[in-house]
Order: C-alpha cells, then sequence, then structure tokens
C-alpha cells in the first residue's frame, strides 16, 4: 500500500510538470494569435485604403473581433479545464494523504505489537530453567524468534521513516508546483486582457484612419472639379 501510495504521487507530480508545460504552450498560441490579427488588421487596411467603404471596413473589423474574441474564449476555455483538473489532482492528493495515514498508523501499530511480543518472549527467556536438552531447545528457539523479530522491527522503522521523507518531499513539490501554477494563470490572464485592450486600441485608430484618408480624399475630389 505504501509502494502505490509513492508510485500515484509520482504519477501525479509528471502530471503537474505536464500541465504547466501545457501552459506555456497555451501562451504561446495566444501571442501568435494577437500577432495574426494585428498583422490581417493592418495588411487589410493598407492594401484598401484608398478605395474601401467605411461600411464595408467597419464590417470586416466586426467580423475580425468576432473571431479573436471566439478564440480568446476557446483559450480561456481550455485555462479553466487545466485548473479544473489540476484542483481536482489536488483534492486527489489530500485523499492519498488519508491513505497514507492510515497505512502508517496500521504500522505503527504492527511494530508495537511485535515489540510486545519480544518484550514476552525475553521475559519467557529470563523465567526459562535451562535444566534438560528440551528447555535448551526451546530456549533457543525462543533466541532465534527474538533476533527475527528485532529484524522485522528493525525493517519496519526504516521503511517508515523513508516512506515519511519521500511523501514529506512529494507533497511539498506538488504545494510549489500549485502556488506557480496559480501565479502563472494569473500573470496569462492579465497579459492576455492587456493584448485584448491594445489591439481593441490599434484598431480603432486604425479606423480612424483610414475614415480620416477617406474624408480627405473626398475633399480632394471636390477642390479639383472646381
Amino acid at each position: 500500500e505504501a509502494a502505490k501510495f509513492v508510485g500515484d504521487f509520482k504519477s501525479l507530480a509528471k502530471e503537474a510538470d505536464s500541465s504547466l508545460a501545457k501552459h506555456k504552450i497555451l501562451k504561446l498560441d495566444i501571442e501568435r494569435l494577437l500577432k495574426a490579427v494585428v498583422s490581417q488588421d493592418i495588411i487589410s487596411v493598407v492594401q484598401n485604403a484608398s478605395v474601401v467603404d467605411t461600411s464595408d471596413l467597419q464590417t470586416k473589423l466586426e467580423r475580425m473581433k468576432a473571431r479573436f474574441e471566439n478564440c480568446i474564449i476557446k483559450k480561456e476555455n481550455e485555462y479553466a479545464k487545466l485548473w479544473n483538473d489540476w484542483y481536482k489532482k489536488c483534492d486527489e492528493c489530500k485523499y492519498d494523504k488519508i491513505s497514507y495515514d492510515k497505512a502508517y498508523k496500521d504500522m505503527q501499530q504492527n511494530i508495537e505489537r511485535l515489540q510486545a511480543q519480544l518484550g514476552d518472549l525475553k521475559g519467557k527467556c529470563k523465567d526459562t530453567s535451562c535444566v534438560s536438552d528440551t528447555q535448551n531447545q526451546v530456549f533457543r528457539k525462543l533466541e532465534n524468534a527474538n533476533v527475527e523479530l528485532e529484524f522485522q522491527v528493525f525493517n519496519y522503522a526504516k521503511e517508515n521513516a523513508h516512506l515519511k521523507s519521500t511523501y514529506k518531499n512529494l507533497f511539498d513539490s506538488i504545494s510549489v508546483s500549485r502556488v506557480q501554477t496559480e501565479t502563472k494563470i494569473a500573470s496569462l490572464q492579465n497579459e492576455l486582457q492587456c493584448n485584448i485592450y491594445k489591439n481593441s486600441k490599434l484598431r480603432t485608430q486604425l479606423f480612424k484612419k483610414v475614415s480620416d484618408q477617406k474624408e480627405n480624399t473626398q475633399d480632394s475630389s471636390k477642390n479639383t472639379k472646381f
């Protein structure tokens, strides 16, 4: 049961690393998406600035905005799913800790039982008189049993110390990873909101620039006619 617990925690640590890697990939996807949208807006405006109609430009900008917002929603949903999966794993970790505590308590009780048996056997050895060969044989058996029990107690204590240290290290590692993940998600969300604001501001500036250029072109055409 203790070996299964250690294996489960190692698997949980690997999943935590995988979750962080997925967050990094999602961040790169969002940055690439923002660059692509801004680049596409600029190219579209530059290519069509002299002939584009204001209503057509507004329609294109609205479509671009809708597509971009859908992509953002999709990425936010992926973030939410990753966070929920990680939170679920942390809850499982709590249940694993309960199972470990129970296993550790059972092992301690087993050690106490073996120590009690060892004390009884030592008491019997002292009370046993080595008068006959039969008594000598019983004494030797008791001594062998004592040695075996002492060896078992030593192994149990050693295994308990190792498992306790391993569990503490794994649990501390998972706690640190959870804090890092929460901080990273908050940072990415803030960065995402800033990029959305910058992109919206850029589209507004581009739209105003195109409108101004169109008005200047129309004024120039009127002056030429006169």
